[in-house]
């Protein structure tokens, strides 16, 4: 990630980012974390106003998403497009998605092998 900033005009997660030298795929960070989701809401915000002058493909897929970004679900404050530990049900993970507007808990359960996967309600992509 290259600015088009002084270090000292950037949000200091941005700069804490760039002193250490990683893109946004490798974050000095926690995942997850308060911190991780300001330095997402902090690049999204420097790449909308054009301040971000150089990203690679994965830095622009994550900033193109709302990861990180917050959002109320059931009268709580959650963190969109991150997956978290489900702490009721071992193995599953919770990712808070906004669809339409609308804010929604999706459970996912463990995958343990490819046949596992399914797409169901996804059309079959036509070749």
């Amino acid at each position: 990630m290259i600015v088009d900033l002084l270090l000292s005009e950037c949000p200091v997660t941005v700069r804490q980012q760039i002193k250490y030298g990683k893109p946004l795929t490798t974050p000095i960070f926690r995942h997850g974390s308060p911190k991780w989701g300001e330095l997402l809401r902090d690049s999204r915000r420097l790449y909308e106003d054009g301040k971000i002058i150089e990203l690679d493909e994965d830095e622009l897929f994550i900033l193109m998403s709302e990861a990180g970004e917050l959002a109320q679900f059931e009268g709580e404050e959650v963190m969109l497009d991150v997956p978290f530990q489900h702490l009721e049900k071992p193995g599953w993970t919770i990712v808070y998605v906004r669809t339409g507007g609308k804010v929604e808990k999706l459970e996912v359960p463990p995958v343990t092998s490819c046949e596992d996967v399914t797409f169901e309600g996804v059309p079959e992509a036509k070749v």
